[in-house]
Order: structure tokens, then C-alpha cells, then sequence
């Protein structure tokens, strides 16, 4: 089925004004006038899996006056519906309920959407630059590429316009760590203050952009026969989620008492692409983050250390990379093994920079595809997956600024997708994320370097043991990879 003609037609801008009454606004001014210096925000880390979903299922919960959620994916197993029911619910009670999602994760799901929509006069749904064809989609990546293509990869979930929860994470269960083998080491910040109001701006931007379209116009609303089963089964498990919560409540709350939930205060800084990035040409950069991304890395001094699951610098990134080593910038950056890496045609750019930015002193390490047991039952802050890709994406300069967001360091990143942030300066919290970077690579990535004959290997520094091909890789895997590095499609990547 298609889509009425689409055409863009941006609308006001929603206000951002927060409701003082709300119990969250209430907790949140408190505890920040109670700090002995003023402070504009407080955060905290969401580095475990399982902590960073029942953290967003608690919010969503304590919401009482607004709630905007903005995904790239949102998928339909447990841990999403799980999360669209809690909204669901929170709608019910009265909360007004904004979800907007990229098209890339809705194939066959509009109908559910669309009831939902129809029975929650709270409820709202838009989303961003959608298909035409609802059902088949081929022809369309045929007659509209690249368009079809640009996406939006913005993360955030705001509750109340003064709590949100923004990072790497999308919604379902790889993010989470559950019922999954093969999870995604990732991270976000839950942050509370001003930058509530920061984020809806963000948000209300996208949402009235024109390119975002109410989903009950796009197709129609799924009768009793499919919704009801998918409203009792996304009810149970929500039911199973709160349950599990309540099981884990005194371990949960140990847990939370030893860290004492690592609480930092801060002024964040939020950055986000304009909507009309995935309808402008590639040339146009008005606007676009990575100026700003650019601008955060020149400003280093001694050290800037990167997490980019997605990277490939390309000739802008190289000329960043070595004006910072010619100032004695040391420059350390995570990313992906070719076995841990989820998208091989990434890892095939990469290939092409990985000699340039080891001959310039740039040091690499690559994630392994299989976390240690010894790593798991630690319950490691940072990431804590089981079998891991990475999918964080943060930025630390000189162990006092830290970015935080959904930008990876390659072409998807800079021209093609929307993308957001938050930097912030609190050098304690950046002390502590490098220390735990560090350790977390020592243990859980490759150290990729040049050996005495100039050959690049893979250094394993549990174990002292050197690879000097790709470990956990074939013949015909770095073969086939090494013949797409050839080819010139790296701006796609």
C-alpha cells in the first residue's frame, strides 16, 4: 500500500516551557539546589545493559505532564514493546505521549502504531521521512536513492521537559542485553535539569520540521484480529519486565548504593543536525554537527580518546588527526574488529585509513568480537555485554570535555543522517570514563600496531598472543572485504 502524496510543510514550534509542579521537576531542583556550587544539570552514566532499560521503563513511569521519544529503532521484540506499552499506559493516565520514529524500522508495523494512535487521544505518532511504499520497499530504494537512504539517527527519551536519556542506545534487545547472544557494548547518560528544555527544542524541531508525518495519515489502523493478540502480549511482557524489576529491586539498589549512582554536575552543551539535512544536497554543511565534532577534537591539547563502533575518517578526519599528532596530541581510539563489527562494508572503509593512522602515531584498538567471562562477572560499568559489537559513541578531550550521542566518525555520520550530542566539561567524570576506557580495551580489544617489519598485528594483551591477519576471520571474509575497499563507495558507508 502507498502513501497519499507527501509534501512537506513545516508547522510551529511546540513550547518548551516545563510545569514546575511535577514531581521530577520538583526532585530535580531540590537535589540541584542542594549542591554547594550551582549547577544547571546533574547525569549519570547508563553503561549496564540492564539498568540502562529499567531506567527508561522507571522513567516512563514517573512521567506526569510530557513525554518525547525520538528514535532511529525502535524494534517489536520484548524490550520494545515492553517500552511502547509503558507509553502506552502513561498516555492513558494522562501523560502526553510523543513518539518519532525513522521509517528505516517500521516495515509492516504501521497498523499497530495507527490503533494505538486511534485509542490514546494522548498518543501521537510522526514519522520522519517515510517510505512512500508502506509495504515493498525495494522499488523505492531503486527510484529514490540516496534519499531513501538518509536517515534519522537521533536517540533521546525525555520525560516531564527536565529528565532525559540520550547516547548510543537505540530501542530493543541487542541494546539491552537480553535474550540476545550477540549484544551491543553501549552507552548513555541520563541527565536532568535545563537540558530537559534543551532536548525538546531538539525534539520540537524534528517533530514540526514537515518532514515528520503523523503515521495515522500514512496508512490504516490494524483491526481486533491483529491488534488485540500484540496488546496482550506486549502487556505481559511489560508485566514480566516489572517483575523481573521487583526481583532485582535489592540487587539493584546494592548495586546503586556502591556506586552511589556516580551522580556528576555539569552544564551540557546539546547539539543536533537540522531535519532538513536528509533533504539537502551533500555539499550543503550549514548546520551539520560535525563542525562542531571537528572543532571539540582541534581543541585537544594532550589526549583525546574516541569510541566509534562506525569508523571512517575520511580526508578531513586525517588532516584532524594529524595536526593533533604533530602537536603531541596522543590520540587513542576504540572501534570495531572486522569479527566484532555488525556492518562488514564499514570495516571494508576503514581498511583503507587504518596504515595512515598508525603511521602517524594514532593509537587503535579493536574490539573482540567474545568478552572474557572473567570481564562478565565483574559486571563492568562501561559496557557489560555478553558476546559485543560495539555501538558506543563518545568523545573524551583532555580528560575534562566529553561528548556523548548517536554520531559515529564515517560519511553516514557527517553528510547523510540527522544526528545529536551533548558535550559537557566535568573533568572527574571524564577522568573516570578514560580510566575505564583504558582498562575496558586492555582487556576486551586488539592493540592493532606495526611490528618491526612494518606489518600491522593484533595484539592481545590478556593473553601476550600477536595475530598477524584479522583475527576470527577467513580467507574469503578479508578477501571480499578488501575487494569492496576498492571500490568507490565509501561516501555511502
Amino acid at each position: 500500500m502507498g502513501n497519499k502524496s507527501l509534501t512537506i510543510k513545516p508547522e510551529p514550534l511546540a513550547a518548551t516551557t516545563v510545569n514546575p509542579q511535577t514531581p521530577l521537576y520538583q526532585l530535580v531542583a531540590n537535589t540541584l539546589k542542594a549542591q554547594s556550587e550551582p549547577s544547571t544539570n546533574l547525569l549519570y552514566a547508563l553503561g549496564n545493559p540492564h539498568l540502562a532499560l529499567l531506567e527508561r521503563l522507571q522513567l516512563i513511569d514517573a512521567a506526569t505532564d510530557t513525554i518525547d521519544v525520538q528514535y532511529y529503532l525502535f524494534h517489536d521484540d520484548d524490550s520494545g514493546r515492553a517500552l511502547l506499552q509503558a507509553l502506552v499506559e502513561a498516555a492513558n493516565r494522562g501523560v502526553k505521549v510523543r513518539l518519532l520514529l525513522d521509517d528505516m524500522d517500521m516495515l509492516g508495523r504501521d497498523g499497530i502504531f495507527v490503533r494505538l494512535i486511534q485509542d490514546n487521544p494522548n498518543f501521537q505518532v510522526r514519522i520522519f521521512n517515510p517510505f512512500y511504499l508502506r509495504i515493498l520497499r525495494l522499488p523505492e530504494y531503486l527510484a529514490r536513492f540516496p534519499q531513501v537512504t538518509r536517515r534519522m539517527h537521533n536517540k533521546s527519551l525525555t520525560v516531564d521537559r527536565v529528565v532525559t536519556i540520550a547516547g548510543g542506545r537505540n530501542i530493543g534487545n541487542e541494546y539491552f542485553s537480553f535474550k540476545t547472544e550477540v549484544a551491543f557494548a553501549d552507552f548513555d547518560l541520563l541527565a536532568a535539569g535545563k537540558i530537559g528544555q534543551d532536548i525538546t527544542a531538539a525534539f520540537n524541531t524534528y517533530w514540526s520540521s514537515g518532514i515528520a508525518f503523523d503515521l495515522s495519515t500514512l496508512n490504516q489502523a490494524a483491526d481486533d484480529a491483529r491488534f488485540k493478540p500484540w496488546q496482550a502480549e506486549a502487556s505481559e511482557v511489560l508485566a514480566s519486565y516489572r517483575q523481573e524489576a521487583l526481583k532485582e529491586q535489592s540487587e539493584l539498589n546494592r548495586f546503586l548504593k556502591s556506586i552511589e549512582r556516580q551522580i556528576y554536575y555539569a552544564d551540557i552543551k546539546v547539539i543536533a543536525d537540522h531535519p532538513e539535512k536528509v533533504i539537502s544536497s551533500f555539499s550543503n554543511t550549514e548546520g551539520n554537527i560535525t563542525a562542531d565534532i571537528v572543532e571539540l577534537f582541534s581543541s585537544a591539547q594532550h589526549e583525546l580518546v574516541i569510541s566509534s563502533p562506525y569508523f571512517i575518517p575520511g580526508s578531513l578526519g586525517l588532516e584532524v588527526f594529524q595536526n593533533l599528532r604533530k602537536r603531541g596530541v596522543e590520540v587513542i581510539i576504540l572501534t570495531n574488529s572486522f569479527a566484532a563489527n555488525d556492518v562488514a562494508a564499514v570495516h571494508a572503509g576503514y581498511l583503507n585509513y587504518r596504515r595512515r593512522l598508525l603511521e602517524m602515531g594514532v593509537k587503535l584498538y579493536e574490539l573482540k568480537p567474545q568478552n572474557t567471562e572473567a570481564e562478565l562477572a565483574k559486571g563492568f560499568e562501561l559496557f557489560g555485554s555478553k558476546r559485543a559489537s560495539l555501538h558506543a559513541k563518545a568523545f573524551v578531550v583532555d580528560q575534562k570535555t566529553t561528548f556523548v550521542g548517536s554520531f559515529n566518525l564515517d560519511p553516514r555520520s557527517s553528510v547523510h543522517n540527522t544526528e545529536m550530542g551533548l558535550i559537557f566539561d566535568e573533568p572527574a567524570y571524564a577522568a573516570a570514563s578514560v580510566e575505564k576506557t583504558r582498562l575496558y580495551m586492555q582487556q576486551q580489544a586488539y592493540e592493532v600496531k606495526l611490528n618491526a617489519n612494518n606489518e600491522i598485528i593484533w595484539l592481545d594483551n590478556v593473553n601476550g598472543i600477536s595475530h598477524t591477519v584479522e583475527p576470527d576471520t577467513s580467507v574469503l571474509q578479508r578477501g571480499i572485504t578488501r575487494v569492496i575497499s576498492w571500490l568507490p563507495v565509501e561516501w555511502l558507508m
